[in-house]
């Protein structure tokens, strides 16, 4: 692929969605416990939305399924079509609402640090579509009356945890303490938490056994 043929690839997606989003600064909460324990609260909230910016493309939806929505002119699979179809030109097809929130309490080198996430996408969750997933019985679609029920919202149903539409996670929860070892620092971390095995921009090493949440760029 060509210099060229990127842009207009890029372009093209572009054109597809757009989404715009608002993240409130993080906001940060000290506190003491007491006897020499002190503990900070930090969170951060953020809203987005993505909505469709160009008209639906007859070669990514069936004749059949495009018929069923009044579109008589598609060439592509009906198998595969029922994202293309739902959402028209201007639809909103995602709001996600998230919010990461840390608590970590420590007294000297030792403490303990909690760190979880909440979100729900709000169009997922609640909005109506008229062609629904296997997890949703497809929206009542009759295969036998090639006819669509009435429109529902999407259900995740048997989905990993972290990609459900909404719902509460525990990133991090840790005890660590730092000590010396003949002059050198060493720190020690007990529990759920995120090991960084180093970062290398063009050979990746073993930092790549830590899962990347996908759903979280959205």
């Amino acid at each position: 692929m060509n210099a060229g043929q990127n842009r207009g690839f890029v372009l093209h997606v572009l054109s597809v969605a757009v989404g715009a989003a608002i993240a409130a600064p993080a906001t940060a909460i000290d506190f003491e416990v007491g006897d020499g324990w002190k503990g900070s609260w930090t969170s951060s909230f953020s809203v987005g939305s993505s909505f469709r910016a160009r008209d639906r493309d007859p070669r990514l939806y069936g004749k059949a399924d495009g018929a069923l929505v009044g579109l008589t002119n598609g060439s592509g699979n009906n198998t595969i079509d029922e994202g293309e179809l739902n959402y028209g030109k201007g639809d909103v097809f995602s709001t996600p609402i998230k919010l990461i929130s840390e608590v970590e309490i420590k007294k000297n080198n030792l403490g303990f640090l909690l760190r979880g996430k909440a979100w729900d996408d709000y169009t997922l969750t609640h909005g109506d579509v008229t062609f629904g997933n296997q997890n949703n019985g497809y929206n009542g679609y009759n295969f036998a009356t090639n006819r669509l029920g009435s429109p529902r919202p999407l259900s995740d149903s048997g989905f990993e945890p972290l990609n459900r539409y909404k719902g509460v996670y525990l990133l991090d929860a840790y005890a660590y303490d730092t000590f010396d070892i003949r002059n050198q620092p060493l720190q020690v971390r007990v529990g759920n938490q995120v090991v960084n095995w180093g970062e290398s921009l063009f050979i990746q090493g073993i930092n790549q056994i830590n899962p990347i949440d996908v759903p979280s760029f959205h």
